[in-house]
C-alpha cells in the first residue's frame, strides 16, 4: 500500500492516534526512539501519504526523540501548545524539560 500511495494510485489518510499505536507497537519491539522518530518522520512525509494535524505530529516525534516522554503525552502537549494553550499534568519531573507550555494542576 505504501508504494502505491508513493506513486500516487492511492491515498492514505492517518489519524494521530495511529501514529501513537505504531509508536507503542515499535517501542515494544525494541527500536530505539531516534530510529522511530526519524523512521515515522519519514514515513508521515510520503507524498500520497496524508497525516492529520502532521506539523503536530511532526513536533511531537521530535520531541520524543530527545526526551523520556512517552509519545501520547507529546502530542497532548503539541496540540496544547500549538493552539496556545497549557498542557496540565502532574508529571513535572519529566515535562519541566520542555520548558513553558504545562502546568501542574493547582
Amino acid at each position: 500500500m505504501v508504494a502505491r500511495a508513493e506513486s500516487g494510485k492511492l491515498s492514505l489518510v492517518l489519524v494521530p492516534h495511529i501514529i501513537c499505536e505504531v509508536v507503542y507497537v515499535l517501542e515494544g519491539q525494541g527500536y530505539s526512539r531516534h530510529d522511530i522518530s526519524q523512521s515515522l518522520t519519514r514515513f508521515c512525509l510520503i507524498e500520497g501519504i496524508n497525516v492529520q494535524e502532521l506539523d503536530l505530529v511532526l513536533t511531537a516525534l521530535l520531541h520524543y526523540r530527545d526526551t523520556d516522554l512517552d509519545f501520547a503525552d507529546l502530542l497532548l502537549y503539541s496540540v496544547a501548545t500549538h493552539h496556545g494553550g497549557v498542557l496540565w499534568t502532574f508529571d513535572k519531573k519529566h515535562f519541566r524539560r520542555l520548558g513553558q507550555g504545562w502546568q501542574e494542576p493547582s
